[in-house]
């Protein structure tokens, strides 16, 4: 998991909001995420995506061929944003060998990457300690597999 700025936040300072947002944090955590580049292409290139965000915001360097899908692709809000989410997965052996994560630009600035078990992670959702709709569906996801014996 990853806390970082939560820049939407500071946006909605000039708004009224319709529905009040309960939560004053100025921070968001979840997991490593990041757009695919325009050379990355197809399959490969979502693996690519998925293992250089990795490294960028965890500090973790682990091989593509590690990285598998975790369900089909989606999209958060049809209608409104034509961004397709594509979740992945990857087993880490022993986050205690990452190295301090370099991140790629203002918003990792100033991040924190916490190790968590999935237990935790979920009650964290539960509870809106976790408010990303993307990594909530992929905590759940990874969850099923696992039950799954996946």
């Amino acid at each position: 998991m990853r806390k970082q700025l939560r820049p939407p936040l500071l946006l909605r300072r000039e708004r009224e909001l319709v529905v009040p947002d309960a939560s004053a944090e100025l921070d968001l955590w979840e997991l490593p995420a990041g757009l695919i580049e325009v050379h990355e292409r197809g399959e490969e290139g979502v693996l690519e995506c998925a293992r250089r965000e990795t490294e960028e915001e965890t500090g973790f360097s682990l091989p593509k061929g590690d990285f598998a899908r975790l369900g089909v692709p989606v999209y958060l809000s049809p209608g409104l944003c034509a961004e397709k989410i594509h979740l992945v997965k990857v087993r880490v052996p022993d986050h205690r060998e990452a190295v301090e994560a370099k991140g790629d630009g203002v918003v990792e600035a100033g991040s924190t990457v916490a190790w968590w078990p999935l237990s935790e992670c979920l009650a964290r959702a539960d509870d809106g300690t976790i408010e990303d709709a993307k990594t909530e569906l992929a905590l759940r996801r990874l969850r099923a597999e696992l039950e799954r014996g996946g």
